[in-house]
């Protein structure tokens, strides 16, 4: 996935937390599995600071150019369904693993068709006064660091299984359908995974930069 593996690394560079709230179904958080690409979120703490919201993936902000306002403590987020094909690529595990055939027979994954094609990202991009202007980034996460990642695919599509190479391992248990999915990632030292099942706990939070 695009923006998988560098979040935490962002996150653990920022350490002002200005207000959270539950996610819930109301405001697009917790609740897996397919979804209209409409993202709307309430935070319990109004922030005066942001007045545009932008996706983190650079393809969906700057050149689909993709954004909403912030206004009275929330946003409204509307994602392009469909994505043009234009602005996809072939998904992982399938660009690094099944297009190598050395990586296939011992990979431990599989993957319902090796054709799909996506666009993901898991933090939404914080403005105040115009796109060169970022002041922060709104995300989803409990407090065991299991992060909410949007994920939009070209087919119905399936991908199970492990993988380890240079000691780091990728787990993959996802089940998705064509359109906007959310899933859920967690990444460390030595493993990442990424799996369409729920946690609990899931909150909003923003972080000032």
């Amino acid at each position: 996935m695009k923006t998988s593996k560098f979040l935490s690394a962002i996150l653990l560079a920022i350490v002002c937390i200005l207000g959270f709230t539950t996610c819930s179904n109301d405001d697009d958080g917790g609740k897996s599995g397919n979804f209209d690409g409409v993202i709307k979120v309430t935070l319990s703490t109004g922030n005066t600071a942001v007045d545009e919201v932008r996706p983190g993936d650079g393809i969906l902000k700057d050149e689909m150019g993709v954004n909403g306002k912030y206004e009275n403590g929330g946003f409204t987020l509307k994602l392009p369904n469909p994505v043009a094909a234009q602005y996809l690529a072939l998904m992982q595990p399938a660009k690094t693993i099944f297009s190598n055939p050395e990586l296939i027979a011992d990979s431990g994954i599989t993957i319902s068709d090796t054709n799909t094609q996506d666009i993901a990202f898991d933090y939404i991009k914080a403005y105040k006064n115009g796109n060169e202007n970022e002041v922060g980034v709104f995300y989803c996460e409990n407090e065991n660091g299991v992060a909410l990642m949007w994920v939009y695919v070209d087919r119905d599509a399936s991908i199970k299984g492990s993988h380890t190479k240079g000691g780091y391992t990728d787990k993959y248990n996802l089940s998705l359908k064509k359109g906007w999915n959310k899933t859920y990632q967690k990444g460390g030292e030595t493993s990442w995974e990424c799996t369409s099942i729920e946690p609990s706990g899931m909150k909003w939070h923003f972080e000032k930069f």
